[in-house]
C-alpha cells in the first residue's frame, strides 16, 4: 500500500505518490558506502509503504560499464534489498531532451562550455564541486 501526502506549494495542492529512488552511478563496483546508502533508501521506502526504484546512472559512457550495471543489482539483492522497479538513466533520454528544447525555446537555458579541468582549476581540484 502507497501513502499519498501533499506535493509542495505551488502545485494546486495535487496529491503525489510517494517512492523511494536509489540511483547509484556504474562508473565502478559496488563499496560499502553504495550499500548503506541503498540500505537507508529501502528502509525508509518501506516504512512508508511506498515502492522502491533502483536507477542505474548509466550516462558517461568513459566511466560506466556493463559488469558494473550486474553487479550492482546483484550485489544488492545478496542483501536481500527488492526493487520493485529497475531502469537507466538513460531509459529516459528522450523525455530530457524535450524538457532541454521546452527551456530553449523559453529562453530558459544557458551554456556552460567549461571543461572537467576547467572546473577543477576554478574549485580548487574538485570538478564535481557546485557552480558559482
Amino acid at each position: 500500500m502507497w501513502r499519498r501526502r501533499p506535493r509542495a506549494a505551488g502545485h494546486g495542492g495535487v496529491l503525489k505518490q510517494v517512492a523511494g529512488r536509489f540511483a547509484p552511478s556504474i562508473s565502478g563496483l559496488p563499496h560499502l558506502g553504495t550499500l548503506a546508502s541503498a540500505m537507508l533508501v529501502w528502509l525508509d521506502a518501506r516504512a512508508r509503504g511506498a515502492p522502491v526504484i533502483l536507477r542505474l546512472e548509466d550516462l558517461d559512457p568513459q566511466r560506466c560499464r556493463a559488469a558494473y550495471a550486474e553487479a550492482m543489482p546483484a550485489a544488492l539483492q545478496r542483501l536481500g534489498l527488492a526493487f520493485d522497479a529497475i531502469s537507466r538513466q538513460s531509459d529516459h533520454a528522450g523525455a530530457h531532451a524535450a524538457a532541454l528544447d521546452t527551456l530553449a525555446a523559453q529562453g530558459r537555458l544557458y551554456v556552460c562550455h567549461c571543461s572537467r579541468a576547467d572546473l577543477a582549476r576554478r574549485h580548487g581540484g574538485n570538478a564535481d564541486a557546485p557552480a558559482d
